[in-house]
């Protein structure tokens, strides 16, 4: 509203283009990341034998995929009344588990993968479930998914014979 109403007409016009820049250098970085990782890192470990050339055809056909799912998602947006919350609750949905997991890394060191790989996918699906069945507000969602990680991979840990280190060695 300030800049509209306040903000002399070439002023406003150089920070609306300013923002407008701003956002599509994200947009543009965002989009590039996707492709990027869809065809390099993906594709191409799958597509050994293929040129340089067909793969960038194939990351500018990705560019344009993950755009239309991008602008899919944000359609889907339209109406939402807290959309800050929307993003914030997906973001807590899957970063309870990845924080268990580093957690787990570092505090094991050693052993086998297993038991933090059960406790993400149990955390994620713990996770969605409270989503959808329960009125826990976001901010809960990290350190619940945390400790459903953790909990869960030190269960899976001890069923499996106390050190993964024993198991993942053979002993």
């Amino acid at each position: 509203v300030f800049i509209l109403t306040e903000m002399p007409t070439g002023m406003r016009g150089l920070l609306i283009v300013g923002v407008c820049a701003a956002a599509m250098s994200s947009v543009s970085s965002a989009l590039s990341a996707l492709s990027s990782v869809s065809t390099m890192d993906l594709l191409k470990d799958f597509k050994r034998e293929r040129s340089e050339a067909w793969f960038l055809r194939i990351s500018k056909l990705s560019t344009l995929a993950w755009a239309a799912i991008l602008i899919a998602v944000g359609y889907c947006c339209i109406g939402q009344d807290k959309l800050i919350d929307i993003a914030f609750a997906l973001s807590g949905i899957t970063s309870g588990g990845m924080l268990g997991g580093l957690f787990l890394v570092i505090w094991w060191k050693r052993g086998a993968g297993v038991p933090v790989i059960y406790g993400m996918f149990a955390s994620l699906g713990a996770m969605m479930w409270i989503k959808w069945r329960t009125d826990v507000y976001w901010p809960w969602y990290t350190m619940i998914g945390c400790a459903v990680c953790i909990a869960v991979a030190i269960v899976i840990r001890r069923l499996a014979g106390g050190s993964q280190a024993q198991v993942a060695e053979g002993e």
